[in-house]
């Protein structure tokens, strides 16, 4: 009878720890799970910022490669801009 009684104790222990396995896959499921999503996020802003930082940095050398220009080559708003200038002072 005793030896009965402790086989089912051990076999209800067995159980419990299964089920607390299963719960433990499920937990690291989760975890697994949102640092994937959390990681895509981050990636998404990442992303976002370095194209930010590429656009201010294309428009930044546009300016400067407009003011270094040779002046065969510069606009002709400016020459014409120029032009009106030199009109005006005499």
């Amino acid at each position: 009878m005793r030896l009965q009684n402790h086989q089912k104790l051990f076999e209800r222990l067995r159980h419990s720890d299964r089920g607390s396995a299963v719960i433990m896959i499920f937990a690291l499921i989760t975890i697994v799970g949102a640092l994937a999503v959390s990681n895509t996020t981050v990636l998404a802003n990442l992303k976002r910022e370095l194209q930010l930082v590429e656009r201010r940095q294309l428009h930044h050398s546009g300016a400067i490669a407009r003011t270094n220009q040779p002046a065969s080559t510069r606009p002709q708003s400016i020459d014409r801009d120029k032009a009106a200038a030199k009109q005006l002072e005499k």
